[in-house]
């Protein structure tokens, strides 16, 4: 008998555009907490507890559901909120898990629009059995930084779109400048 050896964890064997988009996540999670040095890891354990956030975003001919995955420790070590000695309480952890959903998803939108791919993105969701349709392919990261992880997972249904060529990048808005024009006397 010839014995196969094992796929690597990280190997996700999907099609090629699915596999930018892969990368596209990893990026955008990467860059959302870049004062953390992130670990590729596999999956956790199922028996860890793990905080969830659902976004939904879509594009032309496609709908997809984001998954973002966090072991409380993580939440509690990204919380950019001060906490004064104690840990954060529930309340504060889960709006974070929602703007850090933001944060990712916002992240990949600007990344998908600068290869021609506009997606609109919804609030986060927190509660219920969310549904996994039949047909949908799926990718996923997975991370870890001091004994907490990460992940997020993405469903895609109907034609993935493909991802081309980068687009030349016309305009920036710098860290403050939102902020700076709303409160403009």
């Amino acid at each position: 008998m010839i014995s196969k050896d094992p796929p690597c964890p990280f190997e996700v064997r999907v099609n090629k555009v699915l596999q930018t988009f892969q990368t596209f996540m990893e990026d955008a999670l990467q860059k959302s907490l870049p004062e953390l040095s992130l670990a590729k890891a596999q999956a956790p354990n199922a028996s860890l507890r793990l905080l969830k956030a659902r976004l939904r975003f879509e594009g032309k001919d496609m709908k997809a559901q984001a998954f973002l995955s966090c072991s409380e420790d993580f939440l509690q070590l990204t919380c950019p909120l001060t906490r004064g000695g104690t840990r954060h309480a529930e309340p504060v952890i889960k709006d974070w898990l929602g703007e850090l959903g933001n944060l990712i998803l916002g992240r990949l939108k600007n990344r998908l629009l600068a290869h021609d791919v506009t997606i609109k993105i919804s609030a986060p969701d927190f509660e219920g059995e969310w549904p996994r349709p039949e047909g949908a392919e799926s990718v996923s990261v997975w991370f870890s930084t001091e004994q907490a992880v990460i992940g997020l997972e993405c469903l895609v249904e109907g034609s993935v779109p493909t991802i081309g060529e980068a687009l030349p990048q016309t305009a920036e808005i710098l860290p403050g400048d939102a902020i700076y024009r709303l409160t403009d006397t």
